[in-house]
């Protein structure tokens, strides 16, 4: 009877466990995974930096060929919104030739 219960025992432990195949293999894909999180990570800072240059360009006056003036002095000028001349309670007016 023991022999049977240790045969079944025995039986129920080797089911979880991995081969040395197994076990290299889940070591590759913990690697790659690993590897794959790093070159994310480094992918997303390059694009995140850049985007903040997009959005700078995209705010930026001179960029778009408009200079900062008092509302005033744009009279009979196009005005470009969300620029950065809002900061300082001017607006972007587009040079005319």
């Amino acid at each position: 009877m023991n022999t049977i219960k240790a045969k079944l025992c025995c039986t129920h432990r080797n089911k979880f466990r991995l081969g040395k195949k197994g076990a290299e293999m889940a070591l590759n894909v913990i690697i790659i995974a690993a590897i794959a999180l790093v070159v994310m990570v480094i992918v997303l800072f390059i694009f995140g930096s850049k985007s903040s240059d997009i959005s700078k360009t995209t705010e930026d006056c001179g960029a778009k060929f408009g200079e900062c003036l008092l509302k005033e002095d744009c009279i009979g000028r196009p005005i470009i919104s969300n620029t950065d001349c809002e900061k300082n309670d001017e607006v972007c007016c587009i040079k005319l030739s």
